[in-house]
């Protein structure tokens, strides 16, 4: 005789009803490196200043009222000479969000300004009459500099938990390390808190 199946039954985590869509608002400015002026050596890079900032849409899609949420969030970046992404500027925001209830929280803007390695050309002199430029100018390499934004990471938090998050590059979430538990997951605090194994005594 056949069993019913219906012992093996999948255990599914709680489902948090806080949807979160994210808008970055992403604005450059170019401008002559170290001077604007006609008399800029040729061959200079453009310094571009990266503008930032984000709105973050909550949507709360039950009929319970969430009077303390956390937004946190992180901007991205990488310093001009290590091209790794880490966070270069965070902050928190307060959220009250009502049943079936919508709210836009609006972060401050951030800038930072960046110059991509380039070849700048020598100085050229004026010859001894005074007549055009002496020929035979020679280039000199020019590192980066500054540091450049790359994306974002933004998480929402109802007391411990986790209950709404967005990155724009998934990397992003480890790089913020060990963090607050996500919602209905129970393992992830265990791992954090483990003690190394002791070595034997010799």
């Amino acid at each position: 005789m056949l069993l019913p199946l219906l012992l093996a039954a999948p255990v599914t985590a709680a489902l948090s009803p806080i949807h979160i869509n994210v808008e970055a608002s992403n604005k450059a400015e170019h401008g002559k490196n170290g001077s604007s002026h006609s008399t800029r050596r040729p061959g200079s890079a453009e310094q571009s200043t990266q503008i930032r900032s984000l709105t973050i849409n909550l949507e709360n899609n039950s009929s319970e009222t969430f009077n303390d949420l956390a937004v946190k969030y992180w901007f991205f970046g990488h310093d001009a000479k290590a091209h790794d992404p880490k966070p270069v500027k965070s902050g928190e925001k307060k959220a009250s969000i009502g049943a079936h209830g919508r709210q836009a929280v609006h972060t401050e803007t951030v800038s930072m300004k960046y110059t991509p390695e380039h070849v700048e050309m020598e100085t050229r002199r004026p010859n001894v009459r005074g007549r055009g430029y002496a020929t035979g100018s020679s280039q000199k390499k020019v590192a980066a500099s500054g540091t450049k934004l790359t994306g974002y990471a933004v998480q929402v938090l109802n007391g411990a938990a986790v209950v709404a998050e967005s990155y724009s590059e998934d990397s992003y979430k480890t790089k913020l390390g060990m963090g607050a538990p996500t919602l209905g997951d129970s393992k992830q605090g265990k791992k954090a808190g483990a003690n190394p194994r002791k070595g034997k005594r010799q």
